[in-house]
């Protein structure tokens, strides 16, 4: 039965008994396959992703479970959710036969230490301990989607540039993309409209809301919403909290949305959010960006960096910061006082070398007016102070600043202190001295 599929393996096949003329062939082939492996002695039949297999090959697996041959061992592989159907792995409810071994082991997701460790192997440097917690949050701690990431951190590196940076404009791996997609294809319309809300909000969020974005009623909204949730699209974060189970599903399906269905969702959005009692200022100026409308979206993005600078979140006030800056309709002075701030939140950042490449792009700026360049310029050399060996290039930071600063003496007498205090090998003892004694007899307001 198997010699025609197997030619080249036909004189070794073993001896098989009379074919059955009314038996099926899938049925004679499926024989054939457990009379084969029953021949060749000890053996270990491993499927990996049995949860991708088709319907004759999960016929043989089921087979080969209820009338296993002698010595041969089986490892399945799958993802319960991926499962078809009822979700039963080998497509029917399946009881091991009397004296038939076997067990079940259930893998859990990675920790954010666990993810820290699988970054730190694949670039190394301190720059993966800082990168753990984007990559776990990205990843949901999916080993699979962890390492996606961290293969475009490897060849994607770029000098200046930080890793999270990269992350962010990295596509959706195509193989993540079409697994995510397919499930959603499935769904029914209402189903499919409660998943692209949630990918448009982007943060877990309540039935309520989904349904607002939706545009659903509320009995439909928990049919929509259990749907996605029994095929494994969304999952619940939090109590009464759907989102998505990592980053990556959320921007594979949000990158499949239509143009004019995306705007549609952003501007329902908006208004969800600005109806809430302490509206949420940063998710208000995220949709109002992905609007494209740069004049509703500059109010909305100062006043979203004020407040994530007040309350300390200094990742989401620098990006917050760095988009404004990249807008040339910015104000003269919205864009100055934009510029002093994010060169403060860079100065106090733990990630120095990102630190340092958004200071140089800010002093680069010539639109800004020469004191708050030189403001910028103290605080560049100040974090090359503390983190770089490059002596030649903070000394001529200091000295830059120091004449940036003429109209304000009070932050030139701090860069004539740090200068003096530089060791300049071009200068005397003398020289440092006299510097010193220079900013402090220019202390002003």
């Amino acid at each position: 039965m198997l010699a025609p599929h197997l030619p080249e393996l036909a004189d070794r096949l073993p001896e098989l008994g009379p074919e059955i003329g009314t038996e099926p062939r899938k049925q004679q082939l499926m024989r054939g396959v457990h009379d084969l492996l029953g021949a060749l002695g000890p053996a270990v039949l491993m499927v990996e992703d049995l949860h991708w297999v088709d319907e004759a090959t999960r016929d043989l697996l089921l087979l080969l479970a209820r009338n296993p041959p002698q010595q041969l061992r089986m490892v399945l592989t799958y993802r319960r959710f991926d499962l078809p159907g009822a979700r039963n792995v080998l497509g029917v409810p399946y009881r091991r036969p009397v004296g038939i071994g076997g067990t079940e082991i259930a893998l859990s997701s990675l920790a954010e230490a666990d993810v820290r460790e699988l970054a730190a192997s694949a670039i190394g440097g301190p720059a993966a301990a800082r990168l753990g917690r984007v990559l776990f949050e990205r990843s949901g701690g999916l080993p699979l989607v962890a390492e996606e990431d961290l293969l475009v951190l490897v060849d994607r590196q770029v000098e200046g540039v930080s890793p999270a940076s990269l992350l962010a404009d990295a596509a959706v791996p195509r193989a993540l993309q079409e697994a995510v997609n397919s499930r959603v294809a499935v769904l029914d319309p209402g189903a499919v409209a409660v998943v692209q809300a949630a990918a448009v909000l982007a943060v877990p969020a309540g039935e309520e809301q989904l349904a607002a974005l939706a545009g659903l009623a509320d009995e439909q909204a928990e049919q929509a919403l259990t749907a996605a949730l029994e095929a494994d699209v969304l999952v619940e974060r939090a109590p009464g909290r759907y989102g998505f189970r990592h980053v990556l599903a959320r921007q594979a399906v949000y990158e499949r949305i239509l143009g004019p269905r995306r705007r549609r969702l952003h501007l329902r959005a908006i208004e969800s959010l600005s109806g809430q009692g302490r509206p949420a200022l940063v998710q208000i100026a995220h949709h109002a960006r992905q609007l494209g409308d740069v004049a509703a979206w500059l109010p909305r993005a100062l006043a979203a960096a004020d407040h994530a600078v007040a309350v300390g979140d200094e990742g989401v006030a620098a990006e917050l910061l760095q988009q404004l800056l990249a807008e040339p309709a910015l104000s003269p002075v919205d864009r100055a006082r934009t510029a002093l701030t994010l060169s403060n939140v860079a100065f106090w950042s733990a990630d120095s070398v990102a630190s340092t490449a958004i200071l140089s792009r800010i002093i680069a700026d010539p639109a800004l007016p020469t004191p708050v360049r030189g403001e910028i310029r103290l605080n560049l050399a100040r974090t090359l102070m503390n983190t770089s060996t490059d002596r030649a290039r903070q000394m001529a930071e200091l000295e830059r600043a120091i004449t940036e600063l003429e109209s304000r003496p009070g932050l030139a007498a701090s860069a004539m202190a740090a200068l003096g205090m530089g060791h300049r090998s071009a200068t005397t003892l003398a020289q440092d001295r006299e510097m010193m004694d220079r900013a402090g007899g220019d202390r002003g307001p």
